[in-house]
């Protein structure tokens, strides 16, 4: 098995429906890759893949380390949100990456293991966190429509900004499980993470 160092300087390897990175790399994705690395975090198969379009991909970057890192909402909420719309869209990948962070953010075990039934224990998850999961499955049932009633408990728990947080959330890792799947990317190994962020 290669080494974790081997695996990391192996962008050129098949890891989707896609052929492999050209060698050499296009220059912003050189750069994307080591920023990356230096923030703590692995080159992750979705970058490998989506690097054929560097530079959207370069232009993202900004708005995904804004998300990650300075939204209003707790990082234990955007995690639930990643976590419940993984599960929704049947996305192991982006659980594989979100467990653990979620774990680190301070969602449970048990929160974890319960959240495909959340609400036969919704005992488990606080009102702000039910609000949420209930949109979230509302949202996602429904192609982003919304009841009144769903979405009241979410205007008596959060403030707009935080609301449109968590929207953002949701969809920019629907748009991630739609690029996972569609493209059938390869799960990473057990020990390539994504950059944790801050917390």
């Amino acid at each position: 098995m290669a080494s974790q160092t081997e695996h990391e300087q192996n962008y050129h390897r098949i890891i989707s429906r896609l052929p492999a990175l050209p060698d050499p790399l296009h220059p912003i994705s050189q750069t994307l890759f080591a920023e990356t690395k230096a923030r703590g975090g692995h080159v992750l198969n979705l970058h490998l893949a989506t690097a054929h379009a560097s530079r959207l991909v370069e232009t993202k970057r900004p708005f995904s380390m804004a998300l990650r890192n300075e939204c209003q909402t707790s990082r234990a909420l955007r995690e639930l949100t990643i976590l419940r719309t993984g599960q929704i869209l049947d996305c192991p990948y982006e659980l594989d990456h979100h467990i653990p962070l979620a774990l680190k953010a301070g969602i449970s075990q048990a929160q974890i293991d319960a959240l495909s039934s959340w609400r036969e224990q919704a005992s488990l998850f606080n009102a702000q966190e039910q609000a949420l999961l209930a949109f979230l499955d509302e949202f996602f049932a429904r192609i982003g429509e919304v009841s009144d009633a769903t979405f009241a408990p979410m205007q008596a728990q959060f403030s707009p900004q935080e609301i449109v947080e968590l929207i953002f959330t949701a969809t920019t890792y629907q748009a991630n499980a739609y690029i996972l799947k569609s493209l059938r990317i390869i799960r990473d190994e057990s020990h390539v993470r994504a950059t944790p962020g801050k917390f």
